[in-house]
């Protein structure tokens, strides 16, 4: 209360309820437990309540299912390809092709990236992409269309 000698009471009480609206109790223990040398304004006790480390998260138990072993084959299954035996580039463009194929369409940058890669395709990958690059795009960089 030195700071505040010649302050009414009721409004440095109301001062720090206002500050603290909003802390929760644990916060506030957590200030007085750790509080500073020195008496800390409204403010500065605040700031010392949001220190307080989060609770630990209770953990969900483990599932008591277990997985369908056929189930989980066949989706690991799908998940494993062979490798093309190409250079990543044209594993690049065969993924690219794939899912182009989806759609219909080839994206700003799937287009960019099949030129760059085109002198390192195949034949019959550049005879795929040749619909949807722009000839222009090809010729900048010295290489024919199609091959």
């Amino acid at each position: 209360m030195r700071q505040w000698q010649d302050a009414n009471i009721d409004a440095v009480k109301a001062d720090w309820a206002d500050v603290l609206d909003g802390v929760s109790g644990e916060a506030i223990g957590y200030a007085l437990r750790y509080l500073p040398e020195a008496p800390p304004n409204a403010i500065k006790f605040r700031d010392q309540c949001r220190r307080m480390p989060a609770p630990a998260a209770i953990a969900l138990p483990p599932p008591e299912v277990k997985p369908d072993p056929e189930r989980l084959a066949a989706a690991l299954a799908g998940l494993k390809r062979e490798p093309a035996g190409g250079s990543p580039a044209q594993e690049c463009a065969d993924r690219i092709m794939f899912l182009v194929g989806d759609r219909g369409r080839m994206s700003s940058a799937q287009r960019h990236q099949m030129v760059a890669m085109w002198g390192m395709l195949t034949d019959d990958q550049r005879a795929r992409a040749a619909r949807f690059v722009a000839k222009e795009s090809v010729k900048t960089l010295g290489w024919a269309l199609t091959a």
